[in-house]
């Protein structure tokens, strides 16, 4: 009876280690076939999907971190010039602010360097990190706004990629 149990285990262990490979070559040898005969699918090419803000989240005192539903032109998503810190509470900009609550947004009033240096995080370009010079105040309300940022390759892209709205902790 154990000696069955055994051959079943060793059976289950086997096919499982096949089975996905085995799925997974398969789909492969069918993309190669059809490529080979020329066929083109509609989809063969990446979607030049506009990336959109998904998660913005306070890493440290004078560091967040943005997220991005799609990949970001890197050059584009380093740029102080496509972020914008809008505080909530003041009228004239304070701490990380670039603008105030009632201002409109302008090329004038997007981050600089001065203010923040930004990179990306390890990955895809989903994700980047903005350094500030200074401490995000506690207890401050801002709004990150970020725009103009197109996905690697696409034609450039000049509206909204999104907003969120954050609490310095």
């Amino acid at each position: 009876m154990m000696k069955i149990f055994y051959k079943i285990m060793f059976l289950l262990i086997v096919m499982s280690s096949i089975l996905p490979s085995n799925m997974h070559a398969s789909a492969a040898t069918k993309n190669d076939f059809l490529q080979i005969e020329g066929y083109k699918s509609k989809h063969s090419h990446p979607v030049n999907q506009i990336p959109k803000v998904t998660d913005l989240f306070q890493v440290s005192t004078n560091q967040i971190l943005v997220t991005f539903d799609a990949q970001v032109e890197l050059s584009e998503g380093t740029k102080a010039s496509v972020y914008w810190i809008q505080s909530l509470s003041d009228t004239i900009p304070t701490g990380i602010a670039s603008l105030g609550n009632n201002s409109k947004f302008n090329a004038s009033n997007a981050l600089s360097s001065n203010q923040v240096t930004i990179t990306k995080v390890q990955g895809d370009n989903n994700s980047f990190l903005l350094t500030f010079k200074q401490e995000i105040p506690s207890n401050k309300r801002y709004k990150l706004v970020v725009r103009n940022l197109n996905a690697p390759g696409a034609k450039p892209f000049n509206g909204l990629n999104g907003m969120k709205v954050f609490t310095g902790k």
